[in-house]
């Protein structure tokens, strides 16, 4: 990790928003070691822009799609009788 000001270094939840990911899963890469971390407090981990840039260049395994759909869960409604 560089020499990188804490102002401009990105939050967990910011990181998960730019990858269109769950918090849970940015704190599982960073848990893996696939994207460092800075651990600031128990609660707070700040991640370097150019540590994001390079894991978003990584290599992923064959099979891996990118991004998911997020958008509002239908319900499902039972035909009228």
């Amino acid at each position: 990790m560089g020499a990188t000001p804490l102002d401009k270094m990105l939050t967990v939840s910011e990181v998960a928003r730019e990858l269109d990911r769950s918090v849970a899963r940015v704190r599982q890469f960073i848990d893996s070691g696939e994207l460092p971390a800075r651990k600031v407090n128990p609660r707070l981990y700040l991640i370097d822009p150019a540590d994001l840039a390079r894991f978003r260049k990584r290599k992923r395994p064959p099979g891996w799609k990118k991004g998911r759909k997020r958008g509002k869960a239908r319900a499902k409604t039972r035909p009228r009788l």
